[in-house]
């Protein structure tokens, strides 16, 4: 396989990441375009995968990697959501109001 077949893999996995497809659509992909000689290739591709997804930032996770928002939550004194405070406070906020996690984007924009 040449460098710039191999690239084209490697952008489909990773899109397909960014996108929210698990390890299992991933694999059925390479599957259907890469022959696996033994179980052994198949394991060491679905570490490479898992490392990828571990470390590809994610749309869905507002840019994010998994690996940095578990970093993230293991630290002490982290507030949690920026929607706890708010519902504590009975004070109404308007749409177009700032948001009050900080943000400087409208309330309706946010959160």
């Amino acid at each position: 396989m040449d460098r710039k077949t191999a690239d084209s893999f490697v952008e489909e996995c990773v899109y397909a990441t960014r996108i929210g497809e698990g390890p299992n659509q991933v694999m059925q992909y390479l599957g259907s375009v890469l022959e696996f000689e033994s179980l052994e290739m198949v394991q060491t591709v679905m570490d490479q995968v898992v490392y990828l997804m571990n470390n590809t930032k994610q749309w869905f996770l507002k840019g994010y990697t998994p690996i940095e928002l578990r970093e993230q939550s293991l630290q002490p004194g982290l507030v949690t959501s920026p929607k706890h405070s708010e519902s504590k406070t009975n004070e109404k906020i308007g749409r177009n109001d700032p948001c009050p996690c900080g943000s400087g984007k409208k309330y309706k924009k946010c959160c």
